[in-house]
């Protein structure tokens, strides 16, 4: 059975652009109790992004000497991915903050990649390992890609 769609007033009757124009005033006028009339001096400190020494369920996952956090928080997960589809091909960079590589010996050295990617996190910067789509999508991925454009 088709799924029937039915109006809903979700405003009473009150057009939209009102309430959303009224809320609107309203936090602002909120917030210049709160911080005064300019707001240019709206101003909070940033909350920094922490990079933890346990997972979600507080177990162990590196040691204490590796945490480290960021600021400000970056609300964009911690692996970010960038495809351009450039002159028929996919090119692809990744930034894994903290680093590359997680890996610490058992003596407490940690890789010389453990901590390579925050600044180019901190800065969206995809100048530092570069890499072609093709080192990390599978073959048949690239074939097919491949397949597509020829065909298009």
């Amino acid at each position: 059975m088709p799924r029937q769609i039915k109006n809903f007033d979700f405003f009473n009757g009150v057009p939209p652009e009102s309430v959303t124009l009224k809320a609107l005033t309203a936090g602002i006028d909120e917030l210049e109790k709160t911080y005064g009339n300019d707001m240019a001096d709206w101003r909070i400190p940033a909350a920094p992004m922490g990079f933890v020494a346990e997972n979600f369920m507080q177990i162990p996952q590196a040691s204490k000497k590796e945490a480290t956090q960021l600021t400000p928080a970056m609300n964009r997960g911690t692996e970010n991915n960038l495809t351009v589809f450039k002159d028929g091909k996919p090119v692809g960079w990744e930034v894994t903050p903290p680093g590359q590589s997680g890996f610490v010996a058992a003596d407490g050295t940690a890789d010389k990649h453990c901590m390579d990617q925050m600044d180019m996190y901190a800065g969206f910067d995809k100048n530092g390992p570069i890499c072609s789509l093709k080192t990390w999508m599978p073959t048949r991925w690239m074939k097919w890609f491949d397949k597509f454009q020829n065909n298009r």
